[in-house]
């Protein structure tokens, strides 16, 4: 089978994806990923706990058609940890196809499936082609400001960083100790 389209079961939202670029960060077959020219994206309300899910759609319904630009790696938080990728996009259109994943999918577990375009587009009943949709710039979206997730090394400062006075302050309440006697240190 021809993997054309990558299908993503996700709790990120639109401004989150536009932070990062795309949709991620997924631990899936980078080969598999990168022969797709398209991504859908479908709604996961599982992880309703997580303060970075979105609450904008119903679950399984699948809300975003992508066409795909590239797809990058995420910095890894541990050495150990299993590399995870971002499926990069700028043009995206906007849909409305309820209970997409079992539909695609039969409703696997694991949050990425491949398929081909002619089997996605019987199964949610839309042409990728058709004039009707409404194609956007991600790059026109407003990023989140704060996604909880900021990756090391992507030296990027999240509006809820510490200032190193308030690093001090918070360090000498939990040691127990005056503010005057915490050194911070800041190697690059």
């Amino acid at each position: 089978m021809k993997y054309e389209v990558i299908l993503t079961f996700t709790g990120r939202g639109l401004s989150s994806m536009a932070t990062h670029g795309g949709s991620g960060h997924w631990a899936a077959a980078p080969n598999n990923l990168k022969k797709a020219s398209y991504l859908i994206c479908i709604r996961n309300r599982r992880r309703e706990h997580e303060e970075w899910t979105a609450d904008d759609f119903p679950h399984g319904q699948a809300f975003l058609l992508a066409k795909v630009t590239d797809v990058s790696k995420t910095p890894r938080r541990h050495p150990t940890q299993k590399q995870r990728y971002i499926v990069g996009f700028d043009e995206y259109a906007e849909i409305t196809v309820p209970n997409a994943w079992q539909k695609c999918t039969d409703g696997q577990r694991f949050p990425v499936a491949y398929s081909s375009r002619e089997n996605i587009e019987a199964a949610l009943g839309i042409d990728f082609e058709d004039p009707s949709l409404e194609w956007k710039r991600l790059s026109d979206q407003t990023p989140a400001k704060d996604s909880g997730d900021v990756e090391p090394g992507n030296n990027e400062t999240p509006e809820s960083a510490l200032t190193v006075e308030q690093a001090k302050q918070g360090l000498a309440v939990h040691f127990g100790v005056n503010p005057e006697q915490i050194d911070i240190q800041v190697h690059f």
